[in-house]
């Protein structure tokens, strides 16, 4: 199985999701956005790797620009 190119994670309040997950996204060099007001609730969100955004929308107007 390949690894995914993209990862989005779409956070919340507690700040517990998905983030062993992201962990390897990052190891993999796949891009890696937190989407949403919770963006910033972990230290994962500030790897300089992550784009922090606030819609979905602004994930594929990302992926289209670049």
């Amino acid at each position: 199985m390949g690894m995914a190119n993209v990862f989005i994670v779409r956070g919340d309040e507690s700040g517990i999701v998905m983030y062993i997950e992201m962990g390897a996204a990052l190891a993999s060099g796949a891009r890696v956005y937190a989407v949403g007001k919770c963006n910033n609730v972990t230290v994962f969100h500030f790897h300089p790797s992550v784009k922090r955004v606030n819609s979905f929308a602004d994930v594929l107007d990302d992926l289209k620009t670049s």
